[in-house]
């Protein structure tokens, strides 16, 4: 039962990298890819790119995406994360390594560098992940990482400006995933190189740890329609899951590994 769950998820996940950028372009929104993953210690490897890649047909013809607007910076080559604003399908955000955050306010077409005004953000920072609250899209939460160590920084007024809410207690570790709650932009969780899964419901303002891991963690995935599911993916592949919010966790690998022996 559990190699069928473990199929069942992995299907479905495949299924909307295949299908998810033509129901975009049918709705009217832009198809992009992007290529080139940065490393830190106990997070995803890195790999030369060449950048953001847009299409306007679903997937038919691709064009380079990465024209900068900010002038005598270009456009990162290497990408974490792409997310789109919830209510406006022309803003972009972009998580780059050590190019910081970007933003387009053109559907893709050309992209401007974000400037923290108070500086808490450093331009130079590996942003891994940017979360734009549904219910309040003012709110926003990066992972980061910078000065040597995995960061969430928070953004009330659109990232405009931002605050530090969470750092890891040792150096050359990251945060590499987080999830925000569609409902309530003060629920937030994240996966850090450190094998932590923790969780804050006011805002940053404190952290209670879900499960620590034995083993640095790269990817969180949480069920939209069932919050109470996650998967959490390690650094050495291996894929554990909660149906009730983090209280017990199954190792998805155990089928996997038995059905191997038979």
């Amino acid at each position: 039962m559990v190699l069928k769950t473990l199929l069942i998820v992995l299907v479905v996940i495949l299924g909307l990298l295949i299908v998810l950028p033509f129901v975009l372009s049918i709705a009217g929104f832009k198809s992009f890819g992007f290529s080139g993953l940065g490393s830190v210690a106990g997070g995803p490897s890195a790999s030369a790119g060449e950048g953001l890649l847009r299409s306007a047909d679903g997937g038919e013809n691709w064009e380079s995406a990465a024209i900068s607007k900010t002038g005598r910076v270009s456009f990162p080559a290497r990408i974490f994360d792409l997310t789109f604003h919830p209510r406006d399908a022309n803003i972009i955000f972009v998580g780059s390594k050590s190019s910081g955050l970007w933003k387009s306010n053109d559907a893709g077409k050309s992209w401007e560098k974000v400037f923290d005004r108070v500086g808490i953000l450093s331009p130079a920072a590996d942003v891994y992940k940017v979360a734009v609250s549904r219910f309040n899209p003012k709110v926003m939460y990066l992972a980061v990482y910078q000065n040597d160590r995995g960061r969430i920084l928070k953004s009330e007024d659109g990232g405009e400006s931002f605050r530090e809410v969470y750092f890891v207690t040792a150096n050359r570790y990251g945060v590499f995933d987080l999830y925000v709650n569609p409902q309530d932009p003060e629920r937030a969780i994240i996966a850090t190189g450190q094998g932590g899964v923790l969780e804050t419901r006011n805002g940053g303002r404190t952290w209670r740890v879900v499960k620590w891991f034995s083993e640095p963690l790269v990817k969180l995935l949480v069920n939209p329609v069932f919050p109470n599911e996650m998967f959490i993916l390690t650094e050495r592949g291996n894929l554990f899951k909660t149906f009730d919010g983090g209280e017990n966790w199954a190792d998805l690998n155990e089928g996997l590994r038995d059905d191997g022996g038979q």
